[in-house]
């Protein structure tokens, strides 16, 4: 048994066949949108992680780096406290100085006031520059 198409059954069926050649087409292009939409969002999902990784480990090292400042702010205090750290006062030393050679008359004071050398290491138990402090 063999199937013959007529020219009237082309005419027929013509319209037809036009539109699932036009559906198919259109089928098609929907299908390659739909993954080029779907590639273009897992590359932004992906962008969007890289992103928020970056700025986790941003927020981590701020927080490794506000434990360590509060921790060399106590450190310090503790120096401070203990009398380790105090301000300058070499030029008032020479005016006491002055001011003493003067008011018991005292025909010759001497004295040298060497530069500053770093904290002994005994003292700290990081050593000379513990802490970040000379």
């Amino acid at each position: 048994m063999s199937i013959a198409f007529t020219k009237a059954d082309v005419r027929r069926i013509r319209w037809s066949a036009l539109l699932l050649v036009v559906l198919v087409a259109l089928g098609a292009g929907v299908v390659y949108l739909s993954l080029q939409l779907t590639q273009s969002a897992k590359l932004a999902a992906k962008k969007v992680d890289a992103e928020r990784t970056e700025f986790r480990n941003k927020l981590s090292r701020a927080r490794d780096e506000e434990q360590e400042i509060r921790a060399k702010i106590d450190h310090y205090r503790n120096l401070l406290d203990r009398g380790l750290i105090t301000t300058e006062e070499r030029l008032d030393w020479v005016e006491r100085i002055a001011t003493i050679k003067s008011a018991r008359k005292l025909i010759d004071v001497q004295y040298e006031l060497s530069p500053q050398k770093p904290v002994e290491a005994a003292l700290l138990p990081e050593g000379a520059a513990g802490g970040g402090y000379e």
